[in-house]
């Protein structure tokens, strides 16, 4: 099941890769038949990225959404564990510091 959100997740990164290939394609028409200039070439072409990762971010917050709500681990939910883990073995070897210092006295 991961696999086919993962696929999926590359196929939209994809699409959105060739849209952009296609937009810029289109504005260099429209500079070259002179009803566009520079300027609004790259504004136009700023607004289309601006757009594009804002479609990523939505689609990438689908995704992990989804994941959720399938009761499916994301990387960042290990990451959060592993922290996690890391921060309870560090107490651990303090409380067994103190111990060991508590059976001297």
């Amino acid at each position: 099941m991961a696999k086919v959100i993962k696929d999926a997740l590359k196929k939209g990164k994809e699409v959105i890769s060739r849209t952009e290939e296609l937009v810029k394609e289109a504005i260099d028409d429209l500079k070259k038949m002179d009803i566009i200039d520079e300027k609004q070439a790259k504004e136009f072409l700023k607004k289309a990225k601006d757009r594009a990762k804002d479609l990523d971010k939505t689609i990438i917050k689908g995704a992990k959404s989804t994941l959720k709500k399938m009761n499916i681990t994301t990387t960042d939910d290990i990451e959060k564990i592993l922290q996690r883990i890391n921060k309870l073995e560090k107490e651990i070897a303090e409380l067994k510091k103190e111990i060991k210092n508590l059976k001297k006295i």
